[in-house]
C-alpha cells in the first residue's frame, strides 16, 4: 500500500455541502445536520476531526501495519469556517472537504486531518451530503475508490448490526503487516501548501512559513496561502483557536517527493 486518503465523517462532508451549495453558515447547517440525526448534540468529535483521527490510526495499522498514538497525527476542523473561507473557495473554484490522508514516503509515514480546498479533478469534488469516500493506492492496483454513506440512522445500524453479528462469531481483525513493515515511522517533517485565514498577525510570529505564495489584507478579513510543516501545525493547539481557519490547498508535490526519498536513501548510505 502507498497512500490511503478519503471523507471519513459524513457529518462535517454534510455540513461542507450545504454551506456550499445552499449558502448557508456553518451554524445553520450543524443545526440542521443535528436535527436530521446526522451530528451529535455535542458534535465536537466530529466538527474538530477527532473522528476521522481515529478512523485514520486504525487504518494506518492495517495498510501499513504502523500503531500510532492519536496525538501524534494532526487533525483540525471545520467549527471555524467562516463566510470570507467559503467565498474564497467560491472564488477559486474549489470546494471544502474534510480529508483524512496517510501516505508512505520511504521508511516514513506522513498522516494528517485537515479541511482540504479541492478542484473538479479531485475524485472527492462530487462526493456530496452525508456520503464518505476513501481512495486507496497501491504499486500494482493503482487508485482505487469506495464511495458509501457515513452517517445517518441506517449506515450506523447496519455497522453496529455487523459488529454484534463479527462477536457472536469470535471474529477479530488481523493487523497481518505489523510483523512485515517495522522500519516504518511516522513523520512529521512534511512541508505542507495551506491558506491561513487570521485576525491577529501574531500567528505569523508562532506559525512558520517557508514560502508565502498569496496575501491579502483587509480591516476585516487577512489570509495568506503559503507552505509550513505538519510539525509547525500539531505543536499548536489549533482547534482550539477562535481567530483562524486553515485549510490545505493541493498542489503538484511529485518533486518534493522525489526529493524526500532521495534524501532518505542518502542518510542509509
Amino acid at each position: 500500500m502507498d497512500s490511503i486518503e478519503g471523507i471519513f465523517n459524513g457529518t462535517t462532508n454534510y455540513i461542507l455541502t450545504k454551506t456550499i451549495a445552499e449558502n448557508k453558515t456553518y451554524d445553520e447547517v450543524l443545526k440542521e445536520a443535528q436535527l436530521l440525526g446526522f451530528a451529535e448534540s455535542n458534535p465536537k468529535l466530529d466538527v474538530q476531526a477527532f473522528d476521522p483521527k481515529y478512523k485514520l490510526c486504525i487504518l494506518i495499522a492495517h495498510a501499513f501495519g504502523v500503531f500510532v498514538k492519536p496525538n501524534e497525527i494532526l487533525n483540525y476542523g471545520i467549527h471555524q469556517l467562516g463566510e470570507n473561507d467559503i467565498r474564497y473557495a467560491k472564488e477559486k473554484g474549489y470546494k471544502i472537504r474534510l480529508i483524512a490522508q496517510a501516505r508512505k514516503v520511504g521508511k516514513k509515514i506522513f498522516a494528517r486531518v485537515l479541511p482540504q480546498f479541492v478542484n473538479a479533478e479531485s475524485p472527492f469534488y462530487s462526493v456530496n451530503n452525508e456520503y464518505n469516500a476513501v481512495q486507496v493506492e497501491a504499486a500494482f492496483a493503482d487508485k482505487q475508490l469506495f464511495k458509501g454513506k457515513g452517517a445517518g440512522s441506517h449506515p450506523t445500524a447496519a455497522a453496529v448490526l455487523s459488529d454484534i453479528s463479527a462477536l457472536t462469531h469470535h471474529y477479530r481483525y488481523e493487523y497481518k503487516k505489523v510483523q512485515q513493515n517495522g522500519y516504518l515511522n511516522l513523520n512529521n517533517d512534511e512541508p505542507i501548501k495551506v491558506y491561513l485565514r487570521f485576525m491577529n498577525e501574531s500567528i505569523l510570529d508562532e506559525l512558520f512559513f517557508e514560502v508565502i505564495e498569496e496575501r491579502y489584507e483587509s480591516k476585516v478579513y487577512n489570509y495568506i496561502v503559503g507552505t509550513t510543516y505538519l510539525s509547525q501545525l500539531l505543536k499548536m493547539d489549533l482547534n482550539e483557536r477562535g481567530d483562524i481557519f486553515i485549510a490545505e490547498i493541493v498542489s503538484d508535490n511529485s518533486l518534493l517527493i522525489d526529493e524526500l526519498v532521495e534524501e532518505e536513501f542518502l542518510q542509509n548510505i
